[in-house]
């Protein structure tokens, strides 16, 4: 749930019924990266892998300060969206939507132009 998108390393929408294990890698897609070199035309689908210049300062995966980011880019095949490929840590909660908060250009993920929190969780099995 939450502003990105979660898909386990089976392809499947992450959720309730359909949890990470742990140890496996959790697709999340969402937008707002900014400029990626290399980047397609406008309006052009990302061809392949086309990694940020710059990486998330900081992953919270629950309890979990620093998580292992393995991909942070544009997502290969669709326009405008980024992908960012995170193993789900062996400590992980199980049975639970654990939070996922990412510092990026030193804005946290979790906090809305508001001021209203945004939270992304991703369910453990």
């Amino acid at each position: 749930t939450g502003p990105l998108a979660a898909v386990n390393q089976d392809g499947k929408i992450n959720g309730p019924g359909e949890g990470a294990r742990r140890g496996e890698v959790v697709s999340l897609y969402g937008t707002g990266i900014g400029l990626v070199p290399n980047a397609p035309a406008d309006g052009q689908p990302a061809a392949g892998a086309a990694p940020s210049a710059v990486n998330p300062q900081r992953v919270v995966f629950g309890n979990n300060p620093n998580v292992e980011v393995q991909y942070f880019g544009l997502a290969p095949g669709l326009i405008g969206v980024f992908q960012m490929n995170i193993k789900v840590p062996d400590n992980a909660v199980p049975n639970e939507a654990n939070p996922v908060a990412i510092t990026f250009r030193d804005a946290a993920s979790n906090e809305g132009p508001d001021g209203r929190r945004l939270i992304t969780t991703v369910w453990v099995r």
